[in-house]
């Protein structure tokens, strides 16, 4: 057995059940909530140079961030077939308006404002969160993000910007960037 193969299987063994409660909470199905652990290894097995240590939170995040999504499509692919319920466009809203990402600069260094920008971006809803963490975070490019999540450029882009504009917002108004 080779080093990435082991690697595999240790992830497997050591994320499957919090990635299988992830699924079936977004799936309410056990069948699909591992079918969607299946494909999350599939995508995670093509980029494995982006994966750190098996203990290393990042490694779980991103486990969890892709195994989201996956379940997210299945999810989406099932309404669509059954045609019960309409789909959610969350691409339909007109941003025209581009900001940067939040500069060092611009923020109060302090363990406070650390521990608020870390908690603002997790109350960034799994859209704009999951986008923002594969491309700050993990270092993935727009283009990388779009395969790995199964969306098109374009809404990467759309996403990646609303998240910044979410945070300068909060984090603006609660005093932690400059406006």
């Amino acid at each position: 057995m080779n080093v990435a193969n082991d690697k595999i299987e240790q992830l497997f063994y050591k994320y499957q059940k919090l990635m299988y409660r992830e699924a079936y909470r977004i799936l309410n199905d056990a069948a699909l909530a591992e079918d969607a652990i299946q494909q999350t290894f599939i995508k995670v097995m093509a980029n494995m140079d982006k994966i750190g240590a098996v203990e290393d939170n990042r490694t779980k995040n991103y486990l969890v961030i892709i195994c989201r999504n996956v379940a997210y499509d299945m999810q989406k692919e099932k309404l669509y077939l059954n045609d019960d319920m309409n789909r959610v466009d969350y691409e339909s809203e007109d941003d025209t308006e581009l900001i940067d990402f939040v500069e060092p600069s611009e923020v109060v260094i302090s363990k406070e404002s650390v521990n608020r920008v870390t908690k603002a971006i997790g109350e960034l809803p799994d859209i704009y969160r999951d986008v923002i963490l594969l491309e700050k975070v993990y270092h993935y490019s727009k283009e990388e993000i779009a395969k790995l999540l199964n969306i098109n450029y374009e809404t990467v882009k759309k996403r990646s910007v609303r998240a910044r504009k979410i945070l300068a917002e909060v984090l603006e108004k609660e005093g932690y960037l400059k406006p």
